[in-house]
């Protein structure tokens, strides 16, 4: 289309590498409607949902398990693996993967992100007393310093932590994955910026 959209998109969204087919998408809108601008924001779900209900954000890219009913929504095809962040230096390191039992050789640290702990792995975790957990955090880069610094391991998803020196993410096995959504509020009427948004994300997710 020829005609110039104006406005702007406001996307929350958790700590996920998923965001990246977004903002690529969003590169795209703007090549074609240059006056278009987007707010970006990041935090945990709780937070992110909230600044949805009271409209400060368009729509939000959140991990399940979330209440979507509450939502118009879609779901997000690919999805984030679970792991360990650790320093190269851990013995644990030559590993391909770790497993579970290999977890209690850890100081671990662990998402206090409720769509973290709802998830089934982190709650044996946190239940399983032989389970050494030293710390908690809610975004990882703060919590990567503190494995930098040999001050624990942390349970993260992939592709997200700072490639700070001598830091090194193993993937867990058997394989724990972390699917995600893309949420904004019913009965809210489109703009047509939102609603180009909106067509354009159900193509890229169509296809994958």
């Amino acid at each position: 289309t020829n005609t110039q959209l104006h406005g702007s998109i406001h996307i929350g969204a958790g700590e996920t590498y998923q965001m990246k087919q977004i903002t690529d998408l969003l590169s795209t809108i703007h090549q074609e409607h240059p006056s278009v601008t987007y707010r970006l924001y990041s935090g945990v779900a709780d937070d992110v949902l909230e600044k949805v209900d009271t409209g400060l954000l368009d729509f939000a890219l959140v991990f399940e398990p979330v209440q979507k009913e509450k939502y118009n929504f879609i779901e997000v095809p690919s999805y984030d693996q679970m792991g360990v962040l650790m320093c190269d230096d851990h013995p644990l390191a030559r590993k391909d993967q770790i497993t579970y039992d290999d977890l209690y050789q850890m100081e671990l640290l662990v998402s206090t992100r409720s769509e973290i702990n709802d998830t089934a792995f982190v709650s044996r975790l946190k239940n399983d007393s032989a389970m050494h957990i030293i710390g908690s955090f809610n975004l990882i880069y703060n919590a990567s310093l503190m494995v930098s610094s040999h001050l624990g391991q942390a349970i993260t998803i992939k592709d997200i932590a700072p490639r700070l020196p001598h830091l090194i993410w193993k993937p867990i096995t058997p394989e724990i994955n972390a699917k995600l959504v893309l949420i904004w509020k019913k009965y809210e009427v489109m703009t047509p910026l939102h609603q180009l948004f909106l067509d354009e994300i159900r193509k890229l997710y169509s296809q994958a």
